[in-house]
């Protein structure tokens, strides 16, 4: 807020809300506020007006679709094409090929969404004000980011591998079929072999009957007979098709994906069962359960996370310390 130029005077809160939780205050759970859809034009030129000057204090360059184009064709280095908007934006239409990455999780998670370091990270918006700010802290952190001219009407013509027929997608030199949910159906009453690769904790939520879970590494290493049938499920289809990668590399030869969610499969008839010990803690490798138990009541989840956080910092060495460029 600073750095955009907002005049009134900005404080952060000592360790945030754990801070005040831990301090026996109230927080406030469950909140759906959002911003509005339309917002007033003058606003957004003022924002936008800000933007700017954010975007050139600390570099942030535009970049032309043509340019992108390029760069997605680059088998040298890694671009990934970030929008930063929110999720019904982002499933209302994006680019082909693009990520939804909201802007601040992007800046706070960003491993979640780019798993290689160097990378160069194409934002857009449809205002031009989210994409420059959001890119501004980026390259403070040490990263390639820059804004996409045009954003959401930029003409982008690279292929990726998130514009696959519906019919099937490809691994390497197989070809995937693709089941629709009453296919999917179909198939688990034959009797193939459901294996779902969402979050641990999403499949304890909900999951279709009988289902096996796993996560991508571990795919491979399931008791799975050779002649049977598979289909993996989600509902991040570039995780399936890596998953689906890894077991015919293990020998499977019988692979299908269905890309979906609960509800979905639900609506196709498909019977859905919630089981909270399932997968058990001991398997749920992709999921800290001090980081999630601070927002459940545990105090001592709270103390350790904030412990966690705050040392972060002396395991960074100069190298890497190196690497941020916040300004003088």
């Amino acid at each position: 807020m600073i750095n955009l130029g907002i005049p009134n005077p900005v404080f952060a809160l000592e360790n945030g809300t754990q801070g005040w939780y831990l301090a026996d205050l109230q927080l406030e759970h469950g909140a759906d506020r959002r911003y509005p859809d339309t917002l007033d034009p003058d606003q957004v030129r003022v924002q936008r007006e800000r933007a700017e000057r954010l975007a050139h204090r600390f570099g942030v360059p535009k970049v032309s679709s043509k340019q992108v184009d390029v760069w997605l064709a680059d088998t040298t280095r890694t671009t990934v094409l970030c929008d930063v908007r929110t999720p019904e934006e982002f499933r209302a239409g994006s680019l082909a090929g693009a990520q939804h990455t909201p802007g601040g999780q992007l800046i706070q998670a960003t491993d979640q969404y780019v798993g290689v370091r160097g990378a160069r990270l194409v934002l857009f918006d449809t205002d031009e004000t989210r994409a420059p700010a959001v890119a501004s802290w980026l390259r403070q952190m040490g990263w390639d980011a820059c804004v996409l001219e045009g954003g959401l009407q930029a003409d982008i013509r690279t292929p990726s591998l998130e514009k696959q027929p519906v019919a099937s997608s490809s691994v390497g030199d197989a070809v995937l079929p693709t089941l629709q949910p009453d296919a999917l159906t179909a198939a688990r009453a034959a009797g193939a072999v459901v294996i779902d690769v969402r979050p641990s904790m999403a499949f304890r939520a909900a999951h279709i009957a009988g289902a096996v879970w796993s996560i991508r590494p571990r795919v491979a290493q399931l008791a799975i007979a050779a002649a049977d049938r598979i289909v993996l499920v989600g509902d991040d289809g570039a995780v399936v098709r890596l998953a689906a990668q890894e077991l015919i590399e293990s020998g499977q030869c019988n692979v299908s994906i269905s890309i979906g969610a609960p509800d979905v499969w639900q609506a196709a008839g498909l019977p859905i069962a919630a089981d909270g010990d399932t997968p058990p803690d001991a398997e749920c490798i992709d999921f800290l359960f001090f980081v999630h138990d601070r927002h459940s009541g545990n105090k001592a989840a709270a103390r350790q996370y904030l412990a966690w956080e705050t040392d972060l910092v002396h395991q960074i060495d100069a190298q890497e310390r190196a690497g941020f460029r916040f300004p003088q």
